[in-house]
């Protein structure tokens, strides 16, 4: 299977205007650390991003555009503009040689490369560990949509393995 999204480095301008920023013209710097151990460091200043980061053992440097608009109803949103194809996007993936937008490394979601079966997994592990939350266990109206949701999952994924193997998961 080629690389998917989900396995990229990706920088997330809402994040970053939750947790660090609150403003474009106040000037920001620190450093990003993702869960895997990588990191870059970052400087925001004037609606400019300027990230510093390692690539196959190399220092990149990169400037990237952060724009804001103003929204119909009020409030407005952020957006880094794509250095390669000047496009408004929330998130830009690091793919072989900086941070660009998803559509112009071709990088697909993970959803569009895997299987029937791989697929309903994904669902089905998605729906158990919302299951395990500690948060909705008080709304029973929540848990029962979720357990039918999981019990139509399973069904399907024991059509799927009586069609390939002739037996049934468990």
């Amino acid at each position: 299977m080629r690389k998917v999204k989900e396995d990229c480095l990706t920088l997330d301008i809402n994040q970053l205007m939750r947790s660090y920023w609150s403003d474009l013209h106040i000037s920001w710097e620190g450093s990003l650390k993702w869960k895997r151990g990588d990191s870059i460091r970052l400087t925001l200043q004037e609606g400019m991003a300027k990230l510093l980061f390692s690539l196959r053992d190399k220092e990149v440097e990169q400037s990237i555009t952060v724009v804001k608009a103003q929204c119909y109803f009020g409030g407005c949103r952020y957006y880094f503009m794509c250095p390669s194809c000047n496009n408004r996007r929330y998130k830009l993936i690091q793919g072989g040689h900086g941070f660009y937008c998803r559509e112009c490394y071709r990088i697909p979601y993970y959803s569009q490369q895997c299987d029937e079966a791989d697929g309903l997994a994904t669902k089905r592990q998605r729906i158990e560990s919302k299951l395990m939350d500690n948060s909705i266990r008080r709304r029973t109206h929540t848990v029962t949509a979720l357990i039918k949701e999981l019990m139509a999952v399973e069904d399907k994924l024991d059509e799927i393995c009586l069609r390939r193997f002739g037996t049934r998961m468990f």
